[in-house]
């Protein structure tokens, strides 16, 4: 900090570079403490040995490093930031940049920033990122939501919503899919595009899922009492498959509630299958003996091969909605879905089309004997309330609510 003072006060060009390794926590798990120090130790040594006379390296933390750039400009500093990344191939490193006087006037002002640029970093494709204007405020929102989304189960903050899903072929409706929804009390409503990654990367998606899964069965076992019933499906997570005992956990709220294990439907990912098969195969063998159904969510967007199907004991596939919103039958994605139909049924798999958002979309997916339908064309997610009275016109009058 003293160096980069200095330089601030000779009003020198002078550039930061903000070193994290994001994989540290993996490598532990895998490594003696030694080997993990001795990594370590290797990583300042590489930084060091690849330094211009006058930069200067230190190290902020177990897995952070700061690099002071004398006279270097934003041309210069990610240059050298990206070769210091091919150089740094394992551990996985990722690298924010800030540059005096661009991007602040202060030592503080320059390292937080470079803090932030890093984190942003982490998430696209180079890891390299110079710090953006208007960061800041961003960064202070994430901090808040991270840290409001632990207290916002019990605080009354989070809500299901229902999907509606048609099946095709009967024109009824007897599924949907429970959507988390949170209103912040500060920012509003937040999208679970931005909440449920915030959750994942702070280890909070746990606590999420379990709120989802109990929410869920108490509104199936209260509209079991209104003789409404329905199957329900639930987003699970990597985290959530691989942590502590999902089944058990499961098992003891269809207990509590009184519901039966067949009104339940878990939405897997390919990717959080693959990510440690072996142990994601115990734990959806043992939901699948406790009577819980198993669906492939967002079928085509992962590993993208059938043949990874014959080995999990799944029932459904979805297919993933950037194939089926704008499906016209002269399009690529026409026979993508098409095959993709055929291909499950022989395997014996239900499909479901999700993102239907126009009539000669759903029209073809009869025609092609897809299963079931999800998306806009039938209903958008709605309150526990409203999917109620819209499943009771929809029994009335379904050619009203779908043609």
């Amino acid at each position: 900090m003293e160096r980069l003072g200095s330089s601030i006060a000779a009003d020198r060009p002078v550039a930061l570079l903000y070193m994290g390794i994001e994989n540290l926590k993996t490598i532990s798990e895998s490594s003696s403490a030694e080997g993990v120090d001795q990594l370590l130790r290797q990583v300042g040594q590489r930084l060091q040995g690849n330094s211009r006379p006058g930069d200067t390296v230190a190290r902020l933390s177990a897995n952070e490093f700061l690099l002071l750039l004398d006279n270097t400009t934003s041309d210069g500093a990610v240059g050298i930031a990206d070769a210091l990344l091919r150089l740094l191939s394992e551990p996985e490193c990722c690298i924010g940049i800030t540059v005096y006087p661009e991007h602040g006037d202060s030592a503080r002002e320059l390292v937080n920033r470079a803090a932030i640029a890093r984190k942003d970093a982490a998430f696209i494709p180079g890891r390299l990122q110079i710090y953006q204007d208007g960061r800041d405020l961003a960064h202070q929102r994430q901090i808040c939501l991270i840290r409001d989304l632990r207290k916002a189960p019990q605080n009354g903050e989070l809500m299901l919503h229902y999907q509606p899903k048609l099946d095709i072929r009967q024109s009824y409706v007897r599924q949907a899919e429970a959507l988390l929804r949170w209103t912040h009390p500060r920012f509003g409503n937040v999208s679970p595009a931005e909440f449920i990654v915030l959750a994942e990367r702070t280890g909070s998606i746990n606590l999420l899922t379990n709120w989802v899964i109990e929410e869920a069965m108490r509104q199936l076992a209260e509209w079991r009492q209104r003789g409404l019933v329905l199957q329900v499906s639930v987003n699970i997570s990597a985290d959530d498959l691989l942590g502590d005992d999902l089944a058990g956990y499961v098992m003891k709220l269809l207990k509590q509630y009184g519901v039966p294990a067949e009104q339940l439907v878990f939405e897997i990912t390919e990717s959080a299958v693959m990510s440690e098969p072996e142990k994601a195969l115990i734990v959806l063998h043992r939901l699948r003996d406790c009577g819980i159904s198993l669906s492939v969510d967002d079928f085509g967007t992962g590993y993208s091969s059938l043949a990874h199907l014959k080995r999990l004991p799944v029932q459904e596939l979805k297919i993933d909605q950037s194939f089926v919103r704008n499906l016209d039958e002269t399009s690529e994605d026409a026979v993508i879905v098409r095959s993709t139909i055929e291909m499950s049924h022989n395997l014996g798999l239900k499909v479901v089309a999700e993102g239907v958002e126009y009539q000669h979309s759903l029209d073809l997916l009869r025609r092609w004997h897809c299963d079931t339908a999800q998306g806009y064309l039938i209903s958008r997610p709605l309150t526990a309330a409203a999917f109620e009275a819209w499943i009771t016109t929809f029994q009335t009058s379904p050619s009203l609510m779908v043609n």
